[in-house]
This record gives structure tokens, C-alpha cells and sequence, in this order.
């Protein structure tokens, strides 16, 4: 795998003038290509790290009882006028309509999700308490 990953390494890239140093390395070792401003490709060795990082999370997690979800990058346009922010994000977030014509968005983060998830499924009889984590890609 290492030799594989060798050849994204040895490809010349070479990082554009940048402020941080953390950026520069991250280029010039391979670990990511910058595709335009601000967006960059994971590369063989950056993407084991992020598959490294995510499984040192999900154990430790999961050792404290936190329960792994998946949760959708589009979300409704009443979801997030609960909590104030459809408006509020302004023009930064994506919106866009599906085939019904309902407003839907990207959404930056899943705390609206979760916080409608609970509400929805929420015991009278008594209170359980679940801690539920999600790791993702954005």
C-alpha cells in the first residue's frame, strides 16, 4: 500500500504560497491536492488518516456508550425554521427544491436532525438517555 502511495508522493505537487505551514506539508507530503480555492481531494495517505482517526472515534464511542447513526446531508426547510436558522444562514447555505417543490437544503451540521429525532420519538412513560454520535464526510 505504502509503494502505491508512494507514487502520489513523489508526483512533484508542490503547495502554493500559503500562510500555514500545516497547509504546505499536507501538499508537499501527499496527504491532499488542492482541486480549486478552498477544496481539496484526499490522497491514499490522507485518506488513512481520516479511516484512522474514524475508527479510533467509533471504539472510543462506542467504550462510552454512545450509539453510531447516519444522518442525511439534505435537510427540510422546517427543520431548520425550528430552530430560527433557515433565515439566519443567509445566502452561504444551499438551497434548493426537490421534485415536489419542497424547500430543501445542504446541511452544514446534524444537531437540527437529532434534535427533531428526539422530539419525535421522545417516551412519556420514562426518560431514557441516549447519547448518539454520527460520523460523516462534508
Amino acid at each position: 500500500m505504502l509503494f502505491k502511495a508512494r507514487k502520489w508522493i513523489l508526483s512533484g505537487a508542490s503547495a502554493q504560497k500559503s500562510k500555514s505551514m500545516a497547509h504546505t506539508m499536507l501538499v508537499e507530503n501527499g496527504f491532499i491536492l488542492p482541486t480549486a480555492k478552498g477544496f481539496y481531494s484526499l490522497l491514499p495517505l490522507g485518506q488513512r488518516v481520516i479511516d484512522k482517526l474514524c475508527r479510533i472515534l467509533d471504539v472510543e464511542f462506542q467504550n462510552s456508550g454512545a450509539l453510531k447513526i447516519a444522518m442525511p446531508i439534505v435537510g427540510t426547510q422546517q427543520l431548520w425554521e425550528k430552530t430560527g436558522r433557515w433565515e439566519a444562514m443567509g445566502p452561504e447555505m444551499i438551497r434548493f427544491h426537490d421534485r415536489q417543490q419542497n424547500h430543501m437544503c445542504l446541511q452544514v451540521a446534524n444537531r437540527r436532525g437529532n434534535v427533531h429525532r428526539t422530539d419525535r420519538n421522545t417516551i412519556t412513560a420514562q426518560k431514557i438517555t441516549i447519547s448518539p454520535y454520527c460520523l460523516s464526510n462534508r
